[in-house]
């Protein structure tokens, strides 16, 4: 039966899209837009392992419709508001020939509406705003109805931006999450945010950041404050003719926490966020030691993670591992390690992309299976270089997750691998999360299409402190971080350039004494232009670390030199040789690589490059490594319409000494990869692809893919899309894509999308066949 909410949006619906059809251009109006979309899908999955075989049926039939309402009011004062709404319905068939009960069917429908308004004031130094969002959902499945939930968003803003004078930034809101009857859920977080910046100097920035967040539980009867402040000055300048260049940074900062039992039960502590970063990402070979590599302490650093970190898709190559790490901050505790992800599906049909990512309840269920506890472990380094795997116990899960945005305070859900480990890292300096990854998932529409990690979050609770019934326990902490860099051109040609940096940190907390540590880097960096045709450069360089609160302290020396040619417009070639030497309290490694690389355009739209590299490392356990990469690229373009690629690489190892297994004595990477693109017409294309891996201990892996698209009209209205891939992993698992779909554009603002999937998975333990059609109408004005 439908409910009230998905009769009324029905309704609506007919109407609004009778008249979107029957006027002569999309409806329009000045501040007005919105639009309807109709969703529909069904699918078909075979699945047989030892225990047998069964077939689940599905389909679901999905209902969005938007009005927004941008006006002016005043020359000053700006109104928005609108709506949306969801309305879902869906049924399942799963049929088990071993079972006796019978076919398992379901039938589940849901809604959601989405109410908002938002008022923005600015007039040049002030500016402000207020905004109320609420979002009502319910669900009802095989005819047990779930409790109405509500999550009602309160936001207030104001902003004072003199010149010359201190800004001044408030920002108020308030998240109220709640059923109809309050019986389930029951919670409210507000927090305050003050912020200012000055700059009484051109060399000189201020600013401050405090924040005051109150959590209540009034089903647990526990309330969570947190107070944080945050003070910072960075100096920057040059000085004799912009020959020496000073920065200098220092940010301290105070933490409080209070957490209050007001219940009748004993409560433990929940998770606090705890500042991690910067990040660091990498790829390493399977036959790798999970304890020496990657090296993060030379890696590239970013604020966040890369836009590529996908751990599972139809074609990545499981022989390979991902490697996610952060840095984390002096005194920090980490026992709770979460990784949030962005999933890609077959079809978005009957899925809420607002909600958890368009994550459905059984999607958890499937990929939390695939990974598993093993395919994802943690590391901790004190340098970056030599790790250690967490030894101790460690939960595991994969599960929707709250996502707090940092500058809103706004909380929203989103999928997320969770490692729950029984003690605190307080050692480490880095941590990093080891996936294998995985690369056939099937969900209920077809195969998951990628899972990508977007970011690595950091958390602590206190496992062993049980807060009693009217008592509240708090924690307190002071951190402090200091850095000075001085950059000076000492000559000019050659071009002779030193630079150096101090870094300090700093940590006290109510249960630590005050800790600290630092590094000193020093360098010598020389570039010179021999000739128009020839460059070489070199760098030379010490790093030197101490912990006097760990009695510990870690050393590399590096040297680099490079040379460059352009002989000719069409030869260039390159080479690079690097040396460096760890050392720290208890071990020592150093490190050679050589690399040669050219690129030659042999004929016109005839190109080639070509790289070796060659690298020594050694260390004080005795082991020896050696490794010889080469790779080989040829770009060929016969004709402005096609273009052809090959690339192949080869890669190959050597171990000797300290923990070297004979499995891994020796070992090689070698993979071929071909493409082909065609243009015949400005409304085709075509396209091929090939590829092979080979790798130690793995069985081969194979792709291949074919492929096009045509517009057959001539204001591409319509538009058609083929492909095909197969693909055979190194577990011995066969895959198999076909997919095609059309896109037509009725008229501007509306369209309509048709797509058809057939995909079979044949593994040593599982078969997969799947076939699933769906489509989408919309209507936007």
């Amino acid at each position: 039966m439908l409910t009230r909410h998905a009769l009324i949006g029905r309704v609506h619906a007919a109407l609004l899209l009778s008249l979107l059809l029957a006027l002569p251009c999309p409806a329009s109006a000045e501040g007005i837009s919105g639009y309807l979309e109709y969703n529909f899908g069904t699918s078909k999955i075979d699945t047989s392992d030892v225990t047998g075989s069964t077939r689940q049926k599905s389909s679901n039939f999905t209902q969005r419709y938007n009005l927004e309402i941008d006006k002016t009011l005043t020359s000053t004062l700006r109104m928005a508001m609108g709506a949306n709404a969801q309305f879902n319905q869906g049924d399942s068939n799963i049929t088990d020939p071993a079972s006796t009960d019978g076919p398992t069917k379901s039938h589940s429908t849901s809604s959601r509406i989405s109410p908002h308004i938002d008022l923005a004031y600015s007039s040049g130094l002030f500016s402000g705003g207020a905004g109320f969002t609420r979002r009502m959902e319910d669900a009802k499945s095989n005819g047990i109805a779930t409790p109405t939930s509500y999550s009602d968003t309160y936001s207030a803003n104001l902003n004072w931006l003199p010149v010359d004078f201190p800004t001044l930034s408030l920002i108020y809101t308030s998240f109220d999450r709640y059923d109809e009857n309050r019986t389930s859920l029951n919670a409210t977080t507000t927090s305050y945010t003050l912020s200012s910046r000055y700059k009484p100097l051109m060399t000189l920035d201020l600013s401050y950041a405090g924040n005051q967040t109150l959590t209540t539980d009034q089903m647990k009867e526990t309330e969570n404050k947190s107070l944080t402040n945050s003070l910072r000055a960075d100096y920057n300048d040059a000085f004799f003719r912009d020959v020496l260049f000073v920065s200098s940074s220092y940010n301290i900062s105070t933490q409080n926490n209070t957490f209050t039992n007001k219940g009748g039960s004993n409560s433990q502590l929940i998770l606090a966020p705890v500042s991690i970063g910067p990040f660091y990402y990498a790829t390493t070979n399977l036959t790798d030691s999970s304890t020496t590599t990657p090296d993060f302490s030379t890696a590239a650093s970013s604020p966040t993670l890369p836009g590529n970190v996908v751990i599972s898709s139809p074609a990545i190559s499981t022989a390979n591992r991902v490697n996610v790490g952060a840095k984390t901050g002096l005194g920090v505790a980490v026992n709770v390690v979460r990784l949030l992800v962005s999933p890609s599906f077959t079809s978005t049909v009957g899925r809420d992309l607002t909600s958890d990512l368009g994550m459905k309840a059984d999607d958890y269920a499937k990929i939390g299976l695939a990974f598993a506890s093993n395919r994802i472990a943690v590391y901790t380094s004190s340098n970056g270089s030599d790790w250690r795997q967490w030894t101790g116990s460690t939960n595991f899960a994969f599960k929707s997750v709250d996502i707090v945005n940092p500058a809103t305070g706004a909380t929203t859900t989103g999928p997320a691998f969770e490692l729950q480990l029984q003690n605190a890292a307080t050692a480490a300096n880095f941590i990093k999360v080891e996936i294998l990854p995985v690369s056939n998932i099937v969900l209920s529409d077809g195969p998951l299409q990628k899972l990508t990690v977007t970011t690595l979050l950091g958390f602590y609770q206190d496992q062993n402190t049980i807060v009693t019934p009217g008592s509240s326990r708090s924690s307190s902490q002071l951190s402090g971080s200091y850095n000075l860099n001085l950059r000076a051109r000492l000559w000019d040609v050659p071009t002779l350039t030193y630079d150096g940096s101090f870094d300090l940190q700093h940590s006290k907390s109510d249960t630590s004494q005050f800790v600290y540590r630092y590094s000193l880097t020093n360098g010598l960096s020389f570039y010179h232009t021999i000739s128009p045709t020839l460059n070489t450069g070199a760098r030379l360089a010490r790093l030197d670390s101490v912990n006097p609160s760990s009695n510990t302290s870690d050393s590399s020396t590096s040297l680099s030199v490079s040379l460059a040619a352009i002989p000719l417009p069409t030869l260039s070639g390159t080479m690079n040789y690097s040396a460096r030497q760890d050392k720290s309290d208890t071990t020592s490694k150093t490190t050679q690589s050589l690399g040669l690389s050219g690129n030659a355009e042999l004929y016109r739209n005839i190109n080639l490059g070509l790289n070796i590299n060659g690298s020594l490392t050694s260390d004080n356990t005795g082991k020896d490594q050696q490794g010889v990469t080469t790779s080989l690229g040829l770009n060929l373009l016969p004709h402005q319409t096609m273009s052809i690629n090959f690339s192949t690489s080869d890669q190959e190892g050597w171990s000797s000494g300290g923990d070297t297994r004979p499995d891994t004595a020796r070992t090689h990477n070698r993979s071929f990869d071909a493409a082909i693109t065609y243009n015949p017409l400005q409304t085709i294309y075509l396209f091929a692809t090939f590829g092979i891996n080979a790798q130690t201990a793995q069985k081969t892996q194979t792709t291949n893919s074919i492929g096009g698209a045509w517009a057959p009209l001539r204001d591409g209205a319509l538009q058609l899309n083929t492909s095909y891939r197969e693909g055979l992993q190194a577990d011995g698992t066969k895959d198999k894509i076909f997919t095609t779909s059309a896109h037509v554009t009725i008229r501007t603002g509306m369209y309509l999308d048709i797509s058809y999937l057939i995909s079979s998975s044949a593994g040593p333990a599982q078969n997969d066949d799947v076939e699933s059609l769906s489509g989408s109408l919309r209507a936007s004005f």
